[in-house]
């Protein structure tokens, strides 16, 4: 069952919200500033700027969800190109757990969870610190790394404790979705690749899981999230 990923409908609704109040905001101006003088424009420009501050908040939003909502996108094409003996999962929420997981792969090679960020420009990675430079300063980012490392271990427990596998290992990747994204990495704790080296990163892993075991993660995955709020 294939749905919406979440981040795709946040910015739909996002997109509708500032499209809808830009329209009111244009027609306030348009139907209430003919004819009127200084003061009447004044008044209108006056009591309309609360509006206006919103639909630029609203429109700002909508640029954050767009671009996760394009990187997300993204790598759930280069994931498909997979082949059907990978069971691929988009935009995953696990129970009682904070923050979802973008992508998770179960193969022959085992486990992978895969973290997206759209990113642009130029950003360094430094073991687990990925920030920006400003002249000789570094603008500090949320980290990618420690993110992916956090839905592994979630993810990790969550399957042991509903299955019978004996060390369990959970790959975790951060995939950069922006191909115009220069990343800078030194030391890294989890590989960073783009879109074109996920599949042959996941295919050229050595086999550790049978046809049944893939089938008992994916049943376990199944059962679990089925009614969970993002999608599978």
């Amino acid at each position: 069952m294939t749905k919406e990923i979440y981040a795709r409908r946040q910015a739909n609704i996002y997109w509708w919200s500032y499209t809808v109040v830009g329209v009111i905001i244009l027609l306030i101006l348009l139907l209430f500033t003919s004819g009127l003088g200084a003061l009447g424009l004044f008044l209108v420009v006056y009591t309309s700027s609360g509006m206006i501050g919103w639909f630029l908040r609203v429109r700002k939003k909508y640029q954050r969800w767009e671009k996760g909502a394009t990187g997300e996108e993204t790598v759930a094409y280069y994931l498909s190109i997979l082949e059907p003996t990978y069971k691929i999962y988009n935009d995953l929420l696990l129970p009682d757990a904070k923050g979802n997981i973008d992508h998770l792969v179960v193969g022959k090679g085992g486990i992978f969870v895969i973290e997206t960020k759209y990113f642009t420009g130029k950003i360094y990675c430094e073991k687990d610190e990925w920030y920006r430079k400003q002249g000789d300063d570094r603008v500090f980012l949320k980290s990618p790394s420690l993110q992916v490392k956090s839905g592994c271990v979630r993810l990790k427990n969550f399957i042991d404790d509903r299955g019978h596998f004996q060390n369990l290992w959970v790959q975790g990747i951060v995939m950069m979705a922006n191909d115009d994204c220069i990343i800078e990495s030194h030391e890294e704790t989890v590989p960073i690749l783009r879109n074109y080296q996920i599949a042959a990163f996941i295919k050229k892993r050595k086999t550790i899981f049978s046809r049944q075991d893939i089938k008992q993660v994916q049943k376990i995955i199944e059962m679990e999230l089925k009614n969970a709020p993002a999608g599978i």
